[in-house]
């Protein structure tokens, strides 16, 4: 689409790879890039390297960049979206790569426990060095210039999200376990 819109949907906290992910992007636009950056999450002003209200400020003055806030209705915006991005330095398992799989969409993470347990690289999505802008920037281009491999990336994320990530599955499974403890 024009613009590519990539989504970054986590809390604004360094961990999460929002400076990585900014450096990446106003390169991109600098380049000349048709993309729009969509930021869906809230400052966590509970967290050490949450981001403060001023850099906030300067954010929300980068060009083709929205930050939401919390939004409630995540399928409707990841249905408006190109691209997930997720550049984190540490996850546990992430809801919302999972999320993002279940509606096909191509996704950028970091090759990081709980990130590389959802995404295999180069068959349903990208893993990218954790705090590494330039791969990030060179990812989404690869994306941009290859899209129907990205959409086959989405294909492939939700098949894999279906078969292991079912929540019920996980249920069951988690009922199990906790049945051998009676």
């Amino acid at each position: 689409k024009d613009p590519v819109k990539i989504l970054f949907p986590a809390r604004l906290i360094k961990e999460k790879g929002i400076i990585e992910l900014l450096i990446a992007f106003k390169s991109l636009v600098k380049q000349g890039f048709k993309v729009e950056l969509i930021i869906a999450g809230n400052i966590d002003d509970g967290n050490s390297s949450s981001l403060k209200t001023k850099e906030i400020k300067e954010i929300k003055k980068i060009k083709r960049l929205k930050i939401l806030g919390h939004v409630m209705n995540m399928k409707k915006l990841y249905e408006e979206i190109d691209i997930v991005v997720l550049p984190s330095w540490r996850e546990g398992l992430s809801k919302t790569l999972i999320e993002a799989g279940a509606m096909s969409k191509p996704i950028i993470t970091t090759n990081v426990p709980g990130c590389k347990d959802i995404i295999d690289h180069g068959i349903n999505g990208i893993l990218v060095p954790s705090k590494d802008p330039k791969s990030l920037e060179l990812a989404i281009k690869f994306l941009i210039y290859n899209n129907k491999l990205a959409l086959k990336f989405g294909r492939n994320l939700r098949k894999k999200v279906v078969k292991s990530f079912d929540q019920r599955k996980i249920n069951k499974k988690t009922m199990n376990v906790y049945s051998l403890f009676k």
